[in-house]
Order: structure tokens, then sequence, then C-alpha cells
């Protein structure tokens, strides 16, 4: 169900997020959503391309920048977009692809359509349609992805994302927009909020932070390191901010140091870390980031049972596999986060469950 509120005073488009208890993640090279050996919740929602609309459930991702759905050719059970349906259908027929890190793959071309988001129309907005998705995509609940990086190019020419033609329409005043994602215990809903903030949805002061220059549209930014027991390790992360990526990827050293506070938590040859299902979690580890502790439950890290390993479930605290650190909505579920295309900044407070 789709159902968006208006403030007429500030232009603010409020979109409700369901959750899905996800059996894998799907991580491209450059990161977009899941891995496979990490469990958790992915919040997705659903939007409407072409005029008449035809619906999609996608994935709000801050991890990529297109926004894409499977064309009418694809060889997928998903639904998919028709485009001799639509009256304002104009295609551009530039090659797209994304490579995702376990093989899955999903190519097609550049078209520009209407996106309707709740009762909000964007006309002209550039969009990806997939003719090929190889892998596990029909496992998944969602059709595409909506892509909330920044960047946006087709060949190298710069394209308005979503948010910024939202802007350019006179449909939103403030380039920016903000995610709460509901904790599991209480909410298997969350909300992300265009245009301006929910003050509902946070408490506190708001801390901002800029963002790392660079050219793959990523919201990346340095926090000072991760403290656990009230000691500090590992000065000078990069991460990026992925609203599609379930858990947490830091240094292997710094989730090591994480697990070794939990009680009976098993690691295997590979790095991963198993915590108990059941067990009295009463600590936490923090985020550091200009001057300010942003703390995160440990037991808000118990993903999903393995079924070879009984009593114990996935931690979704895992090392990162590459050079770059992730927070994804293991983060997200504790800190009001807001994406600031306006002044290139990532800003959180404290979330209200």
């Amino acid at each position: 169900m789709l159902v968006t509120n208006f403030l007429s005073n500030s232009q603010c488009i409020r979109l409700p997020l369901e959750r899905h208890c996800a059996s894998g993640r799907i991580r491209k090279y450059k990161p977009i959503r899941e891995q496979a050996r990490f469990f958790g919740g992915e919040f997705h929602s659903t939007i409407e391309v072409g005029d008449p609309g035809q619906t999609f459930h996608v994935l709000f991702d801050t991890g990529s920048t297109p926004i894409w759905v499977p064309y009418q050719s694809c060889n997928t059970t998903h639904a998919k977009f028709i485009s001799h349906l639509s009256d304002t259908y104009e295609k551009i027929g530039v090659p797209w692809e994304i490579a995702y890190a376990d093989n899955d793959t999903a190519a097609g071309f550049f078209a520009k359509e209407t996106i309707t988001i709740g009762r909000c129309r964007v006309k002209n907005q550039i969009v990806s349609l997939a003719t090929v998705m190889a892998g596990t995509f029909d496992e998944e609940p969602i059709d595409g992805v909506f892509g909330l990086g920044f960047g946006c190019s087709i060949k190298g020419k710069p394209y308005r994302s979503m948010i910024e033609n939202m802007k350019h329409q006179n449909l939103i005043t403030q380039q920016r927009f903000a995610v709460w994602y509901g904790k599991h215990e209480s909410s298997q809903f969350g909300e992300i909020s265009i245009g301006d903030l929910n003050l509902e949805r946070f408490k506190g002061r708001i801390k901002y932070t800029t963002m790392i220059p660079n050219t793959a549209g990523d919201w990346k930014i340095k926090i000072d390191g991760v403290s656990v027991l009230g000691h500090r390790f590992k000065k000078g992360i990069e991460v990026i901010v992925d609203s599609g990526n379930v858990g947490i990827d830091l240094p292997q050293s710094v989730v090591d140091k994480v697990h070794e506070q939990i009680s009976a938590t098993r690691k295997d040859e590979s790095g991963q870390w198993f915590i108990p299902s059941i067990g009295n979690f009463t600590g936490s580890f923090a985020i550091l980031f200009n001057g300010k502790k942003l703390t995160v439950p440990f037991k808000d890290l118990v993903g999903e049972e393995v079924e070879d390993m009984p009593g114990y479930c996935c931690s979704l605290l895992a090392p990162q596999p590459g050079e770059i650190a992730y927070l994804g909505s293991t983060f997200i579920q504790n800190w009001y986060t807001i994406f600031d295309f306006d002044n290139k900044r990532i800003g959180f407070a404290k979330s209200v469950p």
C-alpha cells in the first residue's frame, strides 16, 4: 500500500517503507544492496513508471544512482514495464549495465519517463530499463531499485537525479531527504521524507558532516573511529552510508574487537562472526563521529539463524568486502539519517522508535 502525506508549508513527501526479512544481500563492485551470507531486513515501497502509471516495488538505495525496473522483454518473473502502454515513454537507447559482487548482473538501456512517487509526478526522468537480469533477482521481493545517489550520467554526460528533478520542477523546495527505519522489535515499517524532515522521527540536535568528494555518486563520509567499552579502534575510516545495505561492514580488526565483547560468539575461517540467537545482549558499540558517539546495541546485530549451526545467527556486523566500509540499515534504524544534496553533507540524529 502506498500512502503519501503532503505538508503544504514545506512541500515534503513522506513515503512509508515496508520491511522484508531478506534471505540475502547483493552488493555490486561499487555497492548497491546486500550480500548472500548476511541477513536482516530491507525496506521497500512502490512507485509508478509511465502515464498511465505501471506499479513497481523498489528498494530505496543511497548506495547507487540509477532508477531501474525490468523492461517488457526481460527474463524475469517480476513486474515488467510495457512501453507501448505509456503515453510519455521516450527511448534514449544508450546501453546500461550494472554488476554485482556475487556475479548477479542487470543490463538494458536508458529511457525518459514520468515517475510517480505517492501523488507526486516527476516528468522527463531518466530511468534504466533492464532487458536482462541474471542471478538471484527472482528470489527477491523487489522489482527494481530506486537509486538515491548523485552524479548521474550517461556516457559521461550528467543528468538530473530524481531529487534534483523534483527541485527543478518545483515539487520540493530543498534537495534533501531523510530515512527512518523502525526497530526490529517494534515496527515492520520505515519512512523516507523527501524535501524536508519529519520532526516526529528523531530527537535532539542533528550532527552534520561534509561528504568526501567522489565520482561514483556515493554518500561517503569519514568517521573518527569505533569504540567499545571506552576503547577506541581504527581511526579515520571512510564509510558509505548505504540505505540498501542490511548490515554494517567495518575493518576486520574492528569487527573482531566488537564481537570479543559479546559472550559465546563464534568466528569462522573467513572472518564472519556468529551470535547466539538467545542471549543477554546488554552492551553496545559506537561509531565516533565529530565528537559524538553514535551507538548501536549488540542486540541489533542478531541476524538470521544459521541452518548448520543450531542456536546461532549471522552477525549483522561483518568484515568489509574491500577498501570501503558501509553503514547500512542496522545502523540507520538507530540514527535518523539526512542526505543533503544542496550542501553535500550527511546528518544524524537519535531516531525515535
